[in-house]
């Protein structure tokens, strides 16, 4: 029999992504991945969300719990957050034992699960084998492509004397995620057959294909030793999956969060509710968009000040030629906040802090927009600030920052130039200046 198993692992060795042969690199690839795994990130959730999440993880306790073979008895990762449907809710996957006999070390076979919160109420829209205990070896990465949010489920495993090789991608439909791709390879000791979608070709197409899979991966969810086999260039990328006692622990977090969160967002409410009539008046004077840009380059930031002291933003920067396939990138912030009751400085320089700022993109998402690949990036030219400057009208270059004057176009243009004519914001931290947007004018 070990024969057998050898001869089939032969003619395996023509299925194996280009990427294994990085084992020779194994040290620089683990050092890489001990990096990715610190800086993972786990999607943003509401407190609700969370909620509705760990009531699930509460329940399933037990049957995720006995899932603990997924890495050799070694610590299981069961559990992973993932927004699969781009509806900006995140997903909860988790891979479980079995329940179906009364003895834990007897069940076998694990599953995983896809649970979703969208329209306020949780459901299951998937159910997939993926992992088997006993009598046979076998394999499986989740994962998404980069930019794509669709999931893919990769299985290596023996059946029968044939060892399977199969990708499957899943989509949402109507609530459920159904199968919407298959790429299969089996391979024994009479030969080897591959279908896409149900259709047979080569085992040279299926090679193709799944390098050209390999080479689009973004995340690792949850997978049981195959994921190096789909390293690319022997980079390691950050798996997203935690203990499911982690996953209890991270979500109480977030629960328990929104009601500080609550509570902040009530205090800042009655802080700006709180300005008084002459704030009101000073910030309606000056309620315009500004701008923060160099003049170089394809960046810019845009700020709005409205009459109750709060702000709204947007920063972009396009880099054509970059992204992953050179077809270019867009690193982009939309963002919100408040300042406080303004303190006169002089008769034209007014000061305010920056008392609450929140941005809706989380740094380092990545997502597509009309064919154009975005990157979730810092509100440049706002965050790090506390004290900001506003400059009126009238007041004298001579005492205005040199920091400040070195961002206005005109201003270093024209060393003629005595007053401005113009609102501007200086961020004193930062040492960042915005201008009156002059597009904004009517």
């Amino acid at each position: 029999m070990k024969k057998t198993w050898i001869c089939i692992l032969l003619i395996l060795s023509m299925l194996v992504f280009a990427g294994c042969s990085a084992q020779t690199e194994e040290s620089s690839v683990a050092e890489n991945a001990e990096t990715a795994e610190e800086t993972a990130a786990q999607p943003e959730l509401t407190p609700g969300e969370a909620q509705q999440y760990l009531d699930v993880l509460t329940e399933q306790y037990q049957s995720i719990y006995h899932y603990d073979w997924q890495s050799g008895y070694d610590i299981s990762r069961q559990v992973a957050f993932a927004d699969l449907g781009g509806s900006e809710t995140p997903e909860l996957l988790y891979v479980e034992a079995i329940d179906d006999v009364p003895d834990p070390v007897e069940q076998t076979w694990a599953q995983v699960r896809v649970w979703t919160t969208e329209d306020g109420n949780y459901t299951m829209p998937l159910q997939e084998i993926v992992d088997q205990q006993k009598g046979v070896d076998s394999y499986y990465c989740l994962f998404q492509e980069l930019g794509s949010k669709d999931l893919y489920l990769v299985r290596d495993y023996s059946e029968q004397g044939v060892w399977f090789r199969k990708v499957s991608s899943y989509v949402f439909d109507n609530g459920q995620m159904k199968e919407d791709y298959t790429l299969v390879s089996q391979a024994s000791e009479s030969g080897r057959t591959c279908t896409e979608r149900g259709e047979e070709i080569t085992g040279d197409e299926f090679d193709s294909k799944f390098t050209e899979l390999a080479d689009h991966v973004g995340t690792y969810q949850i997978e049981s030793g195959f994921a190096d086999g789909l390293l690319r260039d022997g980079q390691a990328i950050a798996p997203a999956a935690m203990t499911v006692d982690e996953a209890i622990e991270y979500l109480k977090g977030l629960a328990a969060a929104g009601t500080e969160q609550a509570e902040e967002t009530a205090a800042q409410t009655e802080e700006t509710a709180g300005l008084s009539d002459a704030a009101h008046d000073f910030f309606h004077s000056i309620s315009t968009e500004y701008v923060f840009t160099s003049g170089v380059g394809g960046w810019a930031t845009y700020l709005t000040i409205l009459e109750d002291g709060s702000f709204s933003g947007v920063y972009s920067d396009s880099d054509l030629g970059g992204g992953p396939d050179g077809k270019g990138i867009v690193y982009y912030s939309s963002f919100q906040g408040t300042f406080s009751e303004p303190e006169k400085v002089d008769d034209y320089t007014y000061k305010v802090h920056l008392t609450s700022l929140t941005t809706n993109e989380t740094v380092g998402e990545q997502w597509y927009d009309d064919g154009m690949l975005y990157e979730g990036a810092a509100p440049y030219g706002v965050e790090g600030g506390d004290v900001f400057y506003i400059y009126l009208p009238g007041h004298p270059v001579s005492t205005l920052p040199q920091e400040y004057i070195d961002w206005i176009y005109e201003l270093r243009a024209d060393s003629s130039i005595r007053t401005i004519d113009f609102f501007g914001l200086y961020n004193e931290a930062m040492q960042e200046g915005f201008r009156e947007n002059p597009d904004a004018w009517s």
